[in-house]
């Protein structure tokens, strides 16, 4: 025998009874269903309405799939309003502060989205969702220290969560907290052995650490479980590249190209490795298809003019802030064990060859000072030592070294009108082989040097002509033109000799050791 249906007046009667007994939910629910048949049934929208406005209660589907099904379609503001409505309709649950959270972060606005996570947690601190959203919103701000906390939290009630752990460790890599990010990225690995991003992130910490080898390891991992991964292939290919091992970086170029033919980052550093093994015509080709997708690359642009033997003044500064930013953790032993660089140790030889005397002097600087490695040969010679360089990666390594005392992120013709007091030594290794024309640098150092100063130097050599932009990207100087400048300068030529200055395609580079002086 079937159930004889309520009519709507019963429908109603048996909704306006549920609501008096507190049971407002499934006094809604029947309200919709008289709506979804009589949809002009203005008896039921009115008591639906009335029920909406009424203060607390819980969140019920309906409210919920109508703000997601908003966010579904993209309408972030639509959804934004309707749940900030239920907010204040429902000012006590937590999960619709939450979910304002997530609207707000989805409409990149982080600190209104960090408010509507800590209101959640203030009704329900052990929230969850709210804990890790909350983390992911202070990572986005850069807050990691503030984000680390957060996924601390998580782990204090659930060790086991591949997640937090792998969170936890982005937000150390944040902090500069590698070796303990390192251990998280490691437990994510030990609860959830195949997860690409996580082996991605282990890598990029390892390239932090200076550690290629099992960067190399960890981005292998990382592709052995997706193959397409091309951020982790990317990873590796730079990589390679830094370990001198130009022939695996082209092919892991060539490997994203065949997916991607447009990918500027992967043609940008398939010209890199091209130029570096003297394939300059195929470089040139490159560096073009890669101005054509991207007219302001800078990098492109130098290497081009390079290559197509266009004379410049000098490198762009977005070029050399680029190539030391990415260059700064494994530059030292790149320069050491792969090009036989000692051009800080040599400047340091013909100071002491110069200044048999001995003596202290009281102001330096270190132009162009990279990672440091010019500040650790002359440390005992000057009691005050000052840094410049365009690179903020690269001043972050030098710091660690305990010479400077203090360290200037700029450009060193903008920066040396600047300084307080003049230098009695000025220190510049491996720095004008980015700089073509030397009449501005010098003058520039002339002015901040002391009477009696010494300014030494390096160059790369030119036998003839004034300064030449080598295929290499860098210039090249010769002894007249530098004579020449420093003449026009007020400065005098002490001393000047050619001298290896580091290998390139396994042969050594001439390089030019200079010593000029202010005269007293």
């Amino acid at each position: 025998m079937s159930q004889r249906s309520l009519s709507a007046d019963q429908q109603m009667a048996e909704a306006r009874s549920l609501a008096s007994k507190g049971q407002v939910e499934a006094a809604k629910r029947i309200y919709h269903q008289i709506l979804a048949q009589q949809p002009g049934n203005k008896k039921a929208r009115k008591a639906l309405k009335a029920l909406q406005s009424q203060p607390g209660g819980p969140l019920t589907r309906d409210d919920f799939d109508r703000v997601t099904h908003l966010m579904r379609r993209g309408k972030l503001e639509a959804a934004r309003a309707e749940a900030s409505q239920l907010v204040r309709l429902h000012p006590e649950q937590p999960a619709l502060h939450n979910l304002l959270g997530v609207i707000h972060t989805r409409m990149e606005r982080p600190e209104a989205a960090i408010e509507d996570y800590r209101r959640a947690l203030q009704l329900e601190p052990d929230f969850a969702d709210a804990i890790n959203n909350l983390g992911s919103a202070y990572n986005k701000l850069k807050r990691y220290a503030e984000a680390a906390r957060c996924y601390q939290a998580l782990l204090n009630s659930n060790p086991r969560d591949p997640d937090s752990w792998y969170n936890l460790g982005n937000s150390q890599r944040g902090m500069k907290a590698n070796r303990e990010a390192v251990k998280s990225y490691q437990t994510s690995l030990k609860l959830r052995p195949i997860s690409a991003e996580t082996y991605h992130n282990l890598g990029n910490t390892y390239v932090d650490l200076g550690d290629a080898e099992n960067a190399i390891a960890c981005y292998e991992s990382a592709l052995g479980i997706r193959e397409d991964f091309h951020a982790a292939r990317r990873g590796l290919a730079t990589t390679y590249f830094s370990q001198g091992q130009g022939g695996k970086a082209g092919s892991c170029y060539q490997r994203i190209l065949k997916d991607l033919p447009n990918d500027v980052p992967a043609l940008r550093g398939l010209a890199n490795v091209q130029n570096s093994a003297g394939m300059y015509h195929a470089a040139a080709e490159t560096f073009s298809k890669v101005l054509a997708l991207s007219p302001g690359d800078a990098n492109a642009r130098h290497h081009l003019d390079a290559l197509q033997h266009r004379r410049s003044e000098r490198a762009p500064e977005a070029y050399v802030r680029s190539v030391f930013n990415a260059y700064a953790v494994g530059f030292e032993e790149h320069l050491g064990n792969t090009l036989g660089y000692a051009g800080p140790t040599k400047l340091r030889s013909l100071y002491d060859q110069l200044n048999s005397d001995g003596g202290v002097k009281n102001v330096g600087l270190d132009l162009g000072c990279g990672t440091g490695l010019a500040g650790v040969a002359f440390s005992d010679v000057v009691t005050r030592l000052t840094g410049i360089d365009l690179a903020a990666q690269m001043l972050q390594e030098a710091e660690k070294k305990g010479v400077y005392h203090k360290l200037i992120e700029g450009d060193l013709l903008s920066t040396l009108p600047t300084l307080e007091e003049q230098a009695d030594l000025i220190l510049c290794a491996d720095t004008l082989v980015y700089l073509g024309r030397l009449d501005r640098i010098f003058a520039a150092v002339a002015a901040a040097a002391a009477p009696g100063a010494q300014f030494l130097f390096t160059t790369e050599h030119l036998l003839e002509g004034e300064y030449e932009l080598l295929p290499s990207a860098r210039y090249a100087h010769s002894r007249d033109y530098v004579e020449a400048c420093a003449t026009g300068a007020g400065l005098e030529l002490k001393h000047f000799e050619i001298t290896p200055l580091r290998m390139e395609r396994n042969e050594w580079l001439d390089g030019g050791f200079y010593c000029l002086v202010k005269p007293g």
